[in-house]
């Protein structure tokens, strides 16, 4: 594919120059949706005579629909989008960039999007974006999706498409929540995503972290074992990753417990796992939620993790063998890869 972009851009590169701007619109359009023609021209930087005429254009192909609150996608732009995202992917550096990851963590398909998402809050979502992508191309595959909460995660059920079209699909959280805001928790975001697929969704109303004693209580529960029978059935897993102390930290974790991350050089944390840089578990939280057994089980899980602070914890977590798809940014690839080049 990146051959084909090269001999179009050696013989008509006024024609690859417009597919790339009619991109950056539908990307712009699906990031920022419901969004004016002003704003987009601002975060384009195009004169508000180009975007009329871009929005002209797309009307009429049926790629955007246009109401008082702003411009969206249509089904159909959302499609198109889906596959000039893969094609310009692979014809640019970031393609190169991902190949690399690939091979450098044992992953089946890295995702690379430009910039740093701890700098610039459009990269997070950008990040959402080709995760919201790559996700729904995976429904028609699977029965239950699980999915922890989080600010990556939240991005993916933002810009995932409203489709309707998966009324057997069922959501579930793959652990209870953090106890912080309600918009990142996956409660909130199975919710999110099973309203826009059209499919079903169960609630797990239980905190993240619980005594040892309330945990094993509560393993014993009928409506608990119920709904871990469900989730061990997972066929897509979407989760973050974070780094190790500061999710810790975040969980108002004891004393005790942060002494032993620190002693014991945790660097990333998923699913309630702690995890060194070698990839080894060094602490597990008592929480009700999906098993590490049970993820490496699933058909597919994506994880969604950006910012070069991540990098180590990426990395770690990316030695468990867990994911099939990696979405990350620039700022984190980069820093990967001179890590593991050392």
């Amino acid at each position: 594919m990146k051959q084909i972009w090269h001999v179009l851009d050696s013989v008509h590169p006024e024609l690859v120059a417009e597919v790339r701007k009619r991109h950056d619109v539908l990307r712009y359009i699906h990031l920022l949706q419901p969004v004016g023609r002003r704003n987009l021209t601002t975060h384009l930087q195009l004169t508000e005579r180009t975007i009329r005429t871009e929005m002209e254009s797309l009307q009429e192909l049926g790629l955007i629909s246009s109401n008082n609150r702003g411009m969206s996608l249509t089904r159909k732009g959302f499609h198109i989008l889906q596959q000039l995202d893969a094609y310009l992917r692979d014809s640019s550096d970031l393609g190169s960039l991902a190949a690399e990851l690939e091979e450098r963590l044992a992953i089946e398909e890295v995702i690379v999007v430009a910039g740093d998402s701890e700098q610039d809050p459009l990269v997070k979502k950008e990040m959402g974006r080709q995760a919201a992508l790559k996700l729904v191309s995976l429904f028609e595959h699977a029965s239950v999706v699980s999915l922890t909460g989080g600010t990556s995660v939240a991005s993916v059920a933002e810009l995932m498409p409203s489709l309707q079209e998966f009324p057997d699909l069922l959501f579930l959280p793959a652990r209870g929540g953090l106890g912080q805001k309600m918009e990142t928790q996956a409660n909130t975001l199975v919710s999110m995503m099973a309203e826009k697929a059209g499919g079903r969704y169960r609630l797990l109303h239980l905190p993240d972290h619980l005594s040892e004693a309330s945990y094993q209580s509560l393993k014993k529960e009928p409506q608990i074992k119920e709904y871990l029978n469900l989730i061990a059935e997972s066929d897509i897993i979407v989760h973050g990753i974070g780094d190790a102390l500061n999710m810790a930290e975040k969980r108002q974790m004891d004393d005790s417990i942060l002494q032993l991350l620190q002693q014991e050089k945790a660097v990333g944390e998923a699913f309630g796992y702690y995890f060194n840089q070698q990839g080894d578990v060094v602490y597990k939280m008592p929480n009700i939620g999906i098993q590490l057994d049970q993820v490496r089980n699933a058909s597919y899980v994506l994880a969604v993790a950006g910012g070069a602070s991540k990098a180590k914890a990426i990395a770690a977590v990316a030695k468990q063998q867990l994911q099939q798809v990696l979405v990350t940014d620039q700022a984190a690839a980069e820093r990967l890869l001179g890590e593991t080049r050392r």
